[in-house]
């Protein structure tokens, strides 16, 4: 790459030992700012987001070795902040986030099997107010309150859609545990 002035400017490119591209840096203002690439050996695409005064800032994309969007990250500065999406190979969305200061900070969705989902709310870190997970038939498999990140109030678990186990937490630390036996009728 070129400096003018003692700073970066244009394109940078760093190689691996086999002179494969490694990382390209193309500077949209010099020495601060430039959109970023990096490559696995084989030259393929891993990373593409854009750097501030060398810290991520904006929206970032991370690839899999085929190819495939594994994840977006939103950046502020080098710190965690909007939108994380991470994604299947057949690009499904798996998980969806919002961060903001570099912590969880609002909801939270996450795939579980094909059908099933959890979604929960988070505050500066920790998970806050009502946790609800569904198995892949639709059906409510559990459900909580949290204060501060610790359990805090009922928390009910479910069978094919039938309360199993109710549970009462205080900050943390379980109070009752009740398991709901059903007899089959003869």
């Amino acid at each position: 790459g070129d400096f003018v002035d003692g700073l970066e400017t244009g394109t940078f490119t760093y190689y691996y030992h086999d002179g494969t591209v490694r990382i390209r840096n193309t500077y949209t203002v010099p020495g601060k700012q430039c959109l970023h690439e990096a490559y696995d050996e084989q030259g393929r695409l891993l990373a593409r987001g854009e750097y501030n005064q060398r810290n991520r800032d904006g929206l970032w994309r991370f690839y899999a070795e085929d190819g495939h969007l594994v994840k977006e990250a939103s950046y502020k500065m080098g710190v965690k902040d909007g939108p994380h999406v991470i994604f299947q190979a057949n690009g499904d969305t798996v998980e969806v986030a919002n961060w903001a200061n570099n912590h969880r900070h609002g909801r939270w969705w996450k795939r579980l099997g094909k059908q099933g989902y959890i979604t929960a709310n988070y505050v500066n870190g920790a998970l806050e107010g009502r946790l609800v997970a569904y198995d892949d038939n639709g059906k409510l498999n559990r459900e909580g309150t949290y204060s501060g990140g610790l359990k805090h109030g009922d928390y009910k678990y479910y069978e094919d859609g039938t309360l199993t186990i109710k549970e009462h937490w205080n900050f943390g630390v379980m109070n009752d545990r009740e398991i709901l036996l059903s007899t089959p009728e003869p």
